[in-house]
């Protein structure tokens, strides 16, 4: 063999060799191609794979680990999903389904990849990864498309009374049945809370997005005051009926506990769970099938419709899938491209304004509207749940401190949430128009039906709650308040008559982040040329806002509190157009000589607002007199009396030296306060809460005054050497508490018994309340005189 080889390396060929070596070369490839043929003859089709992934999911435990190919497999199953025909080939909603889908969503959120030491487990867990990440944005993907377009397909189109628009919706929910309605509203009963509230004005921009999850649509802007007495007492009367009923429940309980337990060890397979019995779905479809199938996990006998769901049946189960949607559930989605992205962007948007469509009461029938409409009110409960989706993307992407968060992301979920709140707030004027009506007639203010549409008092108070989650200034925030001002003005012109107490509270974050002022921080990042306080004017927001301000005494005073400063810090953001307008209104006088009158109430708020208002009061003085040459005369002495015995404090014209005499009284009373605080937190049973609360009002008029339009009015308005009997106070307090520190250690180093009370030595070792609050007010009292100093403002660790 080597010499022919060596004779055909030579160029003697041997003609056989040649042939039989051709016929081996020919025979290999030849049985190459037939593996190739046998192995490509093994992979399913897309049909078979779809069919295959519905049959995993529907497992209590779903596995598609196996499936090849899972995203384009899984989108072929979501497509199907939103087709509305009824043939064989295409499948349909099923419970179990749904279940299997935010099972493996929720398993593969929570999945975490522990880092490996070696560079072989390292490659394992980078696989294992990918696989997760593949199943994680595959399953997303097709919850989205359950959760959000299934409902959408479903409340779009013709009135749900029409039989073909019901046998639509009917193939499209197949066997899926969602939760009773009646547990849905009595969870949202029990979860109840006034809007946009808030309980302590230095803590307001917290309230409004904690308690938004918790409200329901039915009381978006009303108290419940009433209904929930009036079912407390109903209880009441029934307490012995209710004692009986509540045994009986829990006996059955019992027993079907005792059953499950049996179950589950016993058969698992023979016990129901409460789930739906796939023979059920079998009888639904008709007789004619009942014998048709054995498999009740098949996904066509799954896929069959429910011909006996009523309207309330379909509006339980949109309302089920809409609760069910939820920023978490979908987060892989929020992270592909951009193209990707905003697909599911403009169907969070186009549901969104599907739900909150305005719904008008039909007078020309004698049927009411849930009759015959698919969204009524017993879904209310549900349809804030899109919008909240959007929020949290928003939120997160906006506000996530990662440097890789962010870049990962292309899409600006911040912009497409405020361009949504700007929709939603233009949409009561866009109603009025269509209906001949506007905002200022008879009928619109008169007629109950044609109350603020449910659309604009959503964008309201989300537009408020996310002015409050704002953790730093966005220009984007600012630029859609802007373009939306008319609407604005619009929607608290029509609010003011039913939703008048409620207001001030829901509009207090959006002026503070136009201002850049807030209850107890400054904003630098605010342009004073911005096109914020023209705006404010031209489109009566501003007038809309003073509206608002009718005082009825000293409690409105005090719940107007938070109110009154985000209007403070809108005039000393904008002092020539804004504060120059405010001042000339003629209730703005009643704001500033209010906190005057109430400055004996031991309340340090009340000075801080005294001492602030008071500032911006003699700077406008002083700016008017200017203007007028000077002439800036008092009419009368204030406390006077006119011809008809009222008194003159409302209606006197405020002048420079009123309000240069009220803002020393003032800083007067807060410089006592804090003195009281100090000597009283060294007593056995001193009120610590409210000795901490005065340091910080303190310490808040500090980080108000540093504002540049007003730190050099507060130095020439109040006298500093009030702090050196706060320093003196100070001085002593520290003194003794070195002392009673040094007694106490000295005492328990002689009782010392044995080395195990040590730790409780250390313990006790910790600077107690007393000591922070002296430490705290040590601290301002150094910023307070650097600031008079007009030196470089201290910190924590100039001490």
């Amino acid at each position: 063999m080597e010499g022919k080889y060596e004779k055909a390396q030579n160029g003697d060929y041997d003609e056989a060799f040649l042939r039989r070596f051709a016929a081996q070369i020919g025979t290999a490839l030849r049985e190459r191609e037939d593996d190739k043929d046998k192995q490509s003859s093994n992979i399913p089709s897309i049909e078979e794979s779809v069919e295959d992934l519905y049959r995993s999911l529907v497992f209590d435990e779903p596995s598609i680990d196996h499936i090849s190919n899972l995203p384009v497999v899984a989108s072929a199953l979501a497509r199907q999903l939103l087709s509305s025909s009824s043939t064989t080939s295409s499948y349909a909603l099923s419970n179990r389904l749904l279940n299997g889908v935010v099972y493996l969503c929720n398993q593969n959120t929570t999945l975490v990849v522990a880092k490996s030491e070696n560079e072989n487990e390292s490659n394992n867990h980078n696989n294992d990864t990918v696989v997760h990440s593949t199943i994680k944005t595959a399953m997303a993907k097709l919850a989205f498309s359950i959760l959000i377009d299934i409902p959408l397909e479903c409340c779009r189109g013709e009135s749900p009374s029409s039989e073909r628009n019901m046998n639509r919706i009917k193939n499209i929910l197949g066997s899926y049945k969602g939760s009773s309605m009646q547990d849905k509203q009595n969870n949202v009963t029990n979860t109840k809370s006034s809007t946009s509230t808030i309980d302590d004005d230095s803590s307001h921009s917290n309230n409004i997005h904690n308690e938004d999850k918790k409200r329901s649509m039915s009381n978006f802007m009303k108290n419940n005051d009433d209904n929930v007495n009036s079912s407390s007492s109903s209880n009441n009367k029934e307490d012995d009926n209710n004692n009986n009923a509540v045994e009986e429940i829990q006996q059955q309980k019992q027993q079907s506990i005792v059953e499950e337990v049996w179950a589950i060890e016993s058969d698992p397979s023979d016990y129901d769970f409460g789930e739906d019995n796939p023979a059920d779905v079998i009888m639904s479809a008709g007789a004619d099938t009942i014998l048709e199938e054995n498999d009740w996990l098949d996904p066509k006998v799954l896929s069959r419709p429910d011909l006996s769901l009523t309207l309330q049946q379909t509006r339980d189960s949109i309302g089920t899938l809409l609760q069910l949607a939820s920023y978490t559930l979908l987060e892989p989605i929020f992270y592909l491209p951009q193209k990707d992205t905003s697909r599911y962007a403009s169907q969070l948007t186009q549901l969104v304004l599907t739900l909150l469509k305005p719904r008008r009461k039909d007078r020309s029938t004698s049927s009411s509207l849930s009759e015959s409409s698919l969204l009524d009110s017993s879904v209310d409960y549900a349809i804030l749940y899109p919008l909240w989706i959007l929020r949290d993307a928003a939120a997160y992407h906006t506000n996530s401190t990662s440097k890789t968060i962010r870049q990962s992301c292309t899409t600006n979920y911040g912009q497409i949430y405020l361009e949504i709140l700007q929709t939603l707030l233009a949409i009561d004027q866009a109603y009025l128009q269509d209906i001949g009506s506007s905002a200022t007639s008879i009928k619109a203010t008169s007629d109950p039906d044609l109350d603020l549409c449910v659309a604009s008092i959503v964008g309201l108070s989300a537009l408020s709650a996310w002015c409050s989650m704002q953790k730093k200034f966005t220009q984007s925030t600012v630029d859609a308040i802007v373009d939306s001002m008319n609407d604005l003005s619009h929607v608290v012109e029509r609010a003011e008559r039913t939703y008048k107490k409620n207001l001030p509270n829901t509009l207090i974050p959006i002026l503070e982040i136009l201002s850049g002022i807030y209850y107890d921080h400054v904003d630098s990042n605010i342009s004073s040329t911005s096109s914020v306080p023209q705006t404010l004017l031209n489109s009566g927001f501003l007038r809309q806002i003073l509206a608002l301000l009718t005082l009825d005494g000293e409690a409105s005073t005090r719940d107007l509190l938070g109110f009154h400063h985000a209007l403070w810090g809108l005039c000393q953001s904008f002092p020539k157009i804004v504060g120059k307008y405010v001042f000339r209104y003629p209730g703005s006088s009643q704001i500033i000589r209010s906190y005057a009158t109430n400055l004996g109430s031991s309340s340090p708020q009340n000075c801080v607002q005294s001492i602030l208002w008071n500032i911006y009061g003699w700077y406008q003085c002083t700016q008017s007199s200017l203007a007028s040459g000077g002439m800036n005369t008092v009419l009368k002495k204030i406390g006077s009396s006119t011809s008809d015995g009222k008194k003159l404090l409302n209606t006197s014209r405020l002048t420079e030296d009123e309000c240069s005499e009220v803002c020393s009284k003032a800083w007067s009373q807060l410089c006592k306060l804090v003195i009281q605080a100090l000597e009283a937190s060294s007593t056995i049973g001193s009120d610590d809460a409210g000795a901490e609360k005065v340091i910080q009002e303190w310490g808040r008029l500090l980080v108000l005054s540093r504002i540049s339009s007003i730190a050099t009015h507060f130095k020439s308005l109040i006298d500093p050497s009030l702090l050196d009997d706060i320093s003196i106070v100070i001085s002593s307090q520290s003194k003794q508490i070195i002392i009673d520190k040094t007694d106490e250690l000295k005492s328990r180093e002689d009782g010392k018994a044995n080395d195990d009370k040590n730790d409780d030595d250390k313990e006790r070792r910790k600077p107690s309340r007393r000591q922070r609050i002296i430490s705290q007010a040590h601290k301002v009292l150094k910023e307070y005189k650097l600031f008079f100093l007009g030196t470089v403002v201290g910190t924590s660790k100039t001490d």
